[in-house]
């Protein structure tokens, strides 16, 4: 099932978003709503770029003879997985510092 076709207000992670943002003061109430938006919009940018790397990975064993226009195609996604990856990790980071607020 693909998670980006549920409404967020539909997750448990949207409802500990709203409980952890409500307990915070005002002041870093629109900081946190930023990250926390941030790492979802990231972790579907992830997601979709898996799928893309998988439907690349099939098309290298369907279509064996453009395999190195496809393999380029493959790493240049693993390139961009890495580098979400890493933004998610910094963004992740932050979020939790608002846990001592």
């Amino acid at each position: 099932m693909n998670s980006s076709c549920i409404p967020p207000q539909y997750t448990s992670a949207y409802h500990q978003y709203q409980l952890k943002k409500y307990l915070l003061p005002e002041k870093y109430k629109s900081s946190y709503e930023f990250l926390f938006q941030k790492i979802q919009d990231l972790k579907q940018e992830y997601a979709l770029n898996e799928i893309e790397a998988n439907c690349l990975k099939e098309c290298m064993k369907e279509i064996p003879e453009i395999g190195c226009q496809i393999q380029w195609s493959l790493y240049q996604r693993e390139q961009i997985g890495c580098e979400i990856e890493s933004k998610l990790n910094v963004y992740e980071e932050l979020i939790k510092s608002f846990e001592g607020l």
